[in-house]
C-alpha cells in the first residue's frame, strides 16, 4: 500500500479543523446525513525520511442536532489532545481554531448560504 492509498481510504467528510504540527495532526471532520451530523477525529502522521503517511481514526460521532454536533465536537477536541500527548507532540497550532468553536462557524456560514437560495 502506498501514502496515496492510505489518503484515498479517509473518511469523506469536510475538514472542519485541525489540532497539532505540520507532520503530526487530528483532523476534524464532518459530514451531513440526512438531518443528522457524523462527526469524525482523526490522526495523521507523517514520516518524511519515507514520505509514508500514518493514518488512525480516533473517534467518531453521530448527532441529532447542531446542539449536540458542538457538544460531540468539544469531545472530541479532548480526544485529539490526547492522542498528541501521547505521540509527545507539543506547540500545536489550531488551525482555524478549536473544534467546537470550528464547527459553529462551518455552520453559520452554512446557513447564511442556504437561507438566500431558499428564499429564491
Amino acid at each position: 500500500m502506498n501514502s496515496l492509498d492510505v489518503v484515498i481510504q479517509h473518511f469523506p467528510g469536510i475538514i472542519i479543523a485541525t489540532i497539532g504540527t505540520d507532520n503530526v495532526f487530528v483532523s476534524f471532520k464532518m459530514r451531513r446525513l440526512g438531518e443528522t451530523f457524523e462527526l469524525v477525529a482523526d490522526s495523521t502522521v507523517y514520516y518524511a525520511a519515507s514520505g509514508h503517511y500514518e493514518y488512525e481514526e480516533l473517534v467518531r460521532g453521530i448527532a441529532d442536532d447542531e446542539d449536540e454536533a458542538i457538544s460531540i465536537a468539544t469531545d472530541l477536541e479532548w480526544n485529539a489532545q490526547g492522542k498528541l500527548k501521547i505521540l509527545d507532540v507539543e506547540n500545536c497550532s489550531k488551525e482555524p481554531g478549536g473544534f467546537p468553536e470550528s464547527l459553529e462557524k462551518f455552520l453559520d456560514a452554512m446557513r447564511r448560504v442556504v437561507a438566500p437560495a431558499a428564499a429564491e
